[in-house]
């Protein structure tokens, strides 16, 4: 019986971003403020805390990233109207 083998780090990174860039706002930015709390509390190992920090760091990005694409339908949206006035 064959077993899978594990996953090359690079596809489990590839992985890891497709799962993030299917998480929508609310959610990750639930998981962002849990993270943060988490990070506060001063009880968490070092190695936790740095995966933690980096969870946070893609997170945000992501956040930042939703948002600034509903600023450019928005913008899209206003331009539209301000043109056909």
């Amino acid at each position: 019986m064959k077993t899978n083998p594990k996953p090359q780090p690079q596809r489990r990174a590839f992985e890891k971003f497709m799962e993030l860039e299917r998480l929508p706002f609310e959610q990750a930015l639930l998981e962002l403020e849990q993270i943060v709390r988490d990070l506060e509390n001063d009880q968490v190992p070092l190695e936790q805390m740095i995966h933690l920090f980096e969870r946070a760091n893609l997170l945000a990005q992501h956040c930042s990233n939703i948002l600034e694409n509903a600023k450019t339908r928005i913008d899209t949206v206003n331009q539209g109207e301000s043109n056909s006035a």
